[in-house]
């Protein structure tokens, strides 16, 4: 079997066609070529080449391949031989100047009119599809290789001629700058921007300097010169000058001069924010805001009842304790000042009325009823601040403190001190009023083992110190009185004593062999789940103590010295709901006013020690509840601020009274009889005396009664008769 490959071949006029034949069975063959049936004279070889073909060569063609055993004949492979397109005019070489046209010209015949396309470095050229190809303005990237391509279709088939190749120079010639926009004069205040705009054509691109009064202005090279805030300097003449170079020949072109005016006024600043008219009291803070936008941004100076406020010069003027003197008008005025010449606008009057009311001394310690005896020295004590403060401790480890006015700030961070966390946190907080200390009981680190008692001075926000160990892991509560710390032991009717003393600095320390305890009676719960939450004692030596399931209230006596065997507490009442349980209880200022906090509610709440019933106070907030933190603080910094012993500015001087008679020189907080005599005994109490601002406002503190004991009335008078000699 002879097969004869590309059994349709298409050939231009002019080509070389070869066929070629590939046959099965066993060699040697030989070969007969056949056109039309009619063997080719001479084509007896495995191939049959055409050269140069023409018209007269398509025809069908087959060969014949025999061996010793016969012959076969291939398959027909029919020759097409078309005409493709002919180039009778060539595109030729040219030159052309920047900016000058050129045009190529081309013409080709063939079978059927061709179509063209026109290619610059090979690279077809996009709708050149005519037999000339024209740019009508020569730039340098016109240079390059053309030819076009001529095509058309014969019997299906299409079938390309390219033309010749040929180059196209672009000579570069200086086309000197044109300015197509010229800049254009302007007049602006100070302050305000301005732009001036140029725009220039030429061979090659022109370059641009600006000029201010014939000088030339540094780094002002594009198409426009923008100044962003006017000064007077900046009025004058301009123009721009468009620059073009070529193989050392220059061309410049100056554009129209133009003049810019800088009117010397300057827009006045805008108050967007007005300081606000307050009413404050005596000694408190304010803080007057504004703010002004301008160009540049204004300056400020406050003023009060039109006179300047020395060194009051920024958006805010604060006041940290206002006087009678600080009533008044204010107002703010705001400044823009450049290139010599200021506008300002003041702002909108904003009175200060500073109400001429005194917060009168509030007792935290009251003088005791005592028995003395004759001979013997007596001493009253007695504490007064302008306001009482609290202290509590966060799940944070923060001692917390807070005032009867409601403000609250954490005032010690003792975590890292005392190695507490929030699993293992402090407790038992406990307030000396009269030496500023803060007692409270600290974990064992290791978290197992027994508490340690530490104080911290609050006055002089010093580092806490490490007292000792107490008898328990974690008191829940702690109260302070008579020169100790007390608590009573989780879950049990355990009342804990631990002595104090005192060096010359009012240092404590605790008392070799100080701890003592007594068994409290009266039916206190000590379950798991109901037993003392915490406890305060008052100056006269009654302990209050919350029970931390139904707010049951307690109280009993203490004795002044260490304990032993029982003390009796009785119930004062049952309140149910809201429960005070778990809570910093703190004895208030009057003596007999005991302050909770509820655990499911976060609300602060007097409570009747009477009966146990609860009135809410105004600072609810300052304290969140909750099962998982009833002591966390909220809404107050964690960084830890100095402490204070009283927000009232002025002086508390202090007035003793026997049996409402001023005792003369009786002036501190404390008095002190020695010895006592006869006349000592009698009703005492002392007036607190604040004076501030020319205002002066007074506390009496309880009364006290004082009775001498070792003395008798006159008995037995009996008239003794002496005789002389």
């Amino acid at each position: 079997m002879a097969y004869a490959q590309d059994v349709s071949p298409v050939a231009k006029v002019g080509q070389t066609v070869t066929f070629d034949v590939t046959a099965s069975g066993t060699a040697p063959f030989t070969y007969q070529w056949k056109k039309e049936g009619t063997n080719i004279a001479g084509a007896t070889s495995i191939s049959y080449v055409l050269a140069n073909v023409t018209i007269l060569d398509a025809a069908a063609y087959t060969v014949e391949v025999s061996n010793s055993l016969g012959s076969s004949v291939s398959n027909i492979a029919t020759l097409s031989v078309v005409n493709p397109p002919v180039f009778t005019l060539q595109p030729v070489a040219t030159n052309a100047s920047v900016g000058q046209s050129f045009t190529l010209s081309s013409l080709a015949t063939g079978d059927s009119p061709p179509t063209y396309q026109w290619f610059k470095n090979n690279v077809a050229i996009s709708g050149a599809t005519s037999a000339t190809y024209t740019v009508s303005s020569v730039v340098l990237a016109d240079a390059g290789t053309y030819k076009v391509s001529a095509s058309n279709t014969v019997s299906g088939t299409l079938v390309s001629t390219d033309s010749d190749a040929v180059a196209v120079t672009v000579i570069e010639v200086l086309v000197p700058p044109t300015f197509t926009t010229q800049p254009v004069a302007a007049t602006v205040n100070l302050t305000q921007s301005f732009t001036l705009s140029a725009l220039a054509t030429g061979t090659p691109t022109p370059t641009y300097q600006w000029y201010k009064d014939n000088v030339a202005i540094t780094g002002a090279t594009s198409t426009s010169y923008t100044v962003s805030s006017a000064v007077s300097a900046n009025g004058g003449d301009y123009k721009v000058v468009a620059t073009n170079t070529l193989n050392g020949a220059s061309s410049s072109v100056d554009s129209n001069i133009v003049t810019v005016t800088v009117v010397r006024t300057l827009a006045a600043p805008v108050f967007t924010a007005q300081p606000s008219s307050v009413t404050i009291d005596l000694n408190q803070s304010f803080t007057l805001s504004g703010l002004a936008t301008g160009t540049p941004t204004p300056t400020y100076q406050w003023y009060k009842d039109d006179v300047i406020i020395t060194g009051a010069t920024s958006k805010s003027y604060t006041v940290g304790a206002a006087a009678s003197a600080d009533s008044g008008a204010y107002k703010l005025r705001a400044t823009s000042t450049i290139d010599g010449v200021s506008s300002f606008t003041d702002s909108n009057t904003a009175t200060v009325n500073v109400v001429r009311t005194l917060k009168a001394p509030i007792f935290t310690v009251h003088p005791v009823a005592t028995s003395v005896e004759f001979g013997n020295t007596l001493t009253l004590s007695s504490f007064a601040s302008v306001s009482v403060y609290y202290y509590t401790v966060g799940t944070d480890n923060n001692i917390y403190e807070i005032s009867d006015t409601g403000t609250k700030r954490a005032v010690r961070d003792v975590s890292t001190l005392v190695g507490a966390t929030s699993t293992n946190a402090i407790n038992g907080i406990a307030f000396d009023t009269t030496r500023g200390q803060v007692f409270f009981a600290a974990p064992n680190p290791s978290g197992s083992g027994l508490a340690s008692l530490w104080y911290w001075n609050q006055a002089a926000n010093s580092t806490p110190v490490n007292l000792g160990q107490l008898t328990t892991s974690r008191p829940d509560n702690g109260a302070y009185w008579n020169n100790a710390y007390w608590y009573i032991m989780p879950g049990t009717h355990t009342l804990v004593r631990v002595a104090l003393q005192y060096d010359g600095s009012g240092t404590p320390t605790m008392i070799s062999n100080g701890i003592s305890s007594a068994t409290l009676t009266g039916g206190i719960p000590t379950t798991n789940n109901n037993y003392i939450g915490d406890i305060a004692i008052a100056s006269n030596g009654t302990l209050y103590a919350t029970v931390s399931n139904g707010s049951m209230f307690y109280n009993l006596t203490l004795p002044p010295g260490p304990l032993s065997g029982t003390i009796a507490a009785t119930n004062i009442g049952t309140v149910g709901s809201p429960i005070i349980s778990r809570l910093q209880i703190t004895f208030g200022p009057a003596g007999s006013t005991l302050y909770g906090q509820s655990f499911d509610n976060g609300q602060w709440y007097t409570v009747n020690t009477a009966n146990g019933t609860l009135t809410p106070l105004s600072f609810s907030t300052l304290i969140n509840g909750g099962t998982t933190g009833f002591q966390d603080v909220s809404g107050v910094s964690a960084t830890p601020a100095p402490p204070v012993t009283d927000s009232g500015a002025g002086t508390i001087s202090y007035q003793w009274y026997r049996n409402n008679v001023a005792i003369s020189g009786a002036t501190l907080s404390t008095y002190t009889v020695s010895p006592v005599v006869i006349d000592t005994g009698g009703t005492y109490k002392v007036v607190a005396t604040r004076t501030f601002d020319g205002m002066t406002s007074s506390t009496d503190s309880s009364s006290a009664l004082v009775n001498v004991t070792g003395i008798s009335a006159p008995s037995n008078v009996r008239i003794i008769i002496r005789y002389g000699p």
